[in-house]
């Protein structure tokens, strides 16, 4: 079925159909003709799969990029409906009109869109930039904390010579 080389088209497409379908003989393949049985088997499938993912993922996308003004047309279809269904009340004095959409208004919608990405960016450039703050705040203060300590610890090291200099006057004149 695989490897003979006198089938035609028509012949190796009915013979990929059957496999497809669980629709084959195995019974007098060689070896080498059952392991590429077994590779087309494993194969084929994902092919198919993978062929009609394509297939739903390209439906889906032009879906959605006619989703807005399909949605838009419908609703002026369902309004223009309405009125002719309730046609006898037309003429009570009541005025009502009709709002058209055009497709600026889908502009608009995006635009929102990206005005509203855009201030969730702002708020989360400010949030970055109050943490910034605060972060600075905390490091000044230890620098600040770290070099009074330093000064401390340098006038108790001025203490201790004047100490140990006044001492060793004290030793040499005890001394002498």
């Amino acid at each position: 079925m695989i490897i003979d080389i006198n089938l035609d088209f028509g012949a190796s497409l009915a013979d990929a159909y059957c496999l497809n379908f669980g629709g084959f003989n195995t019974d007098n393949y060689g070896v080498f003709q059952l392991i590429m049985f077994h590779l087309a088997t494993l194969i084929n499938p994902l092919l198919m799969l993978n062929l009609l993912v394509s297939i739903m993922n390209e439906t889906f996308s032009r879906l959605k990029e006619n989703l807005i003004t399909e949605d838009i047309k419908a609703l002026a279809e369902l309004v223009v409906e309405h009125e002719s269904v309730f046609f006898w009340k037309k003429n009570r004095g009541h005025r009502k009109f009709l709002q058209s959409c055009s497709p600026e208004t889908i502009e608009y919608l995006r635009i929102d869109k990206r005005s509203k990405r855009l201030e969730m960016l702002g708020d989360t450039v400010d949030q970055l930039y109050k943490s910034m703050k605060q972060a600075e705040k905390r490091r000044k203060k230890k620098i600040e904390d770290f070099e009074n300590k330093i000064s401390k610890q340098r006038k108790e090291e001025i203490v201790l010579f004047r100490t140990l200099m006044n001492n060793e006057a004290n030793f040499r004149d005890k001394v002498s």
